[in-house]
């Protein structure tokens, strides 16, 4: 049962305390489904935790990109991880730029 694994593994209250990370990623607006598809695919099976994962779209909202923001937690330190999560999502034709950093502690931007 993944799902009920996924859902076991998150904290009762998002503010605990762990490690912290932001991705963020620009892609067209008509892969944007997609992508963020693949996110929430790629995170389920990593030791991550899922927290947010929100849109914003460029300029007046009719510009042709958007950006996505994933904010992740994890116990322990992976950035291993995070960044082996950042390739597989840049190997994606679609995604036009990408980053990832750690967050300073209590920080959620």
């Amino acid at each position: 049962r993944p799902l009920v694994a996924f859902i076991n593994r998150q904290p009762s209250d998002p503010q605990e305390r762990g490690i912290r990370y932001a991705i963020r990623l620009t892609v067209p607006k008509a892969q944007e489904a997609h992508v963020r598809s693949l996110v929430v695919q790629l995170v389920a099976i990593s030791p991550l935790i899922l927290h947010e994962l929100h849109s914003t779209r460029h300029g007046d909202g009719a510009g042709n990109e958007v950006d996505l923001k994933a904010l992740l937690t994890s116990e322990e330190s992976h950035d291993m991880q995070v960044e082996q999560l950042v390739g597989r999502l840049s190997g994606e034709p679609c995604v036009a730029g990408i980053s990832w950093h750690k967050l300073a502690e209590g920080k959620i931007d």
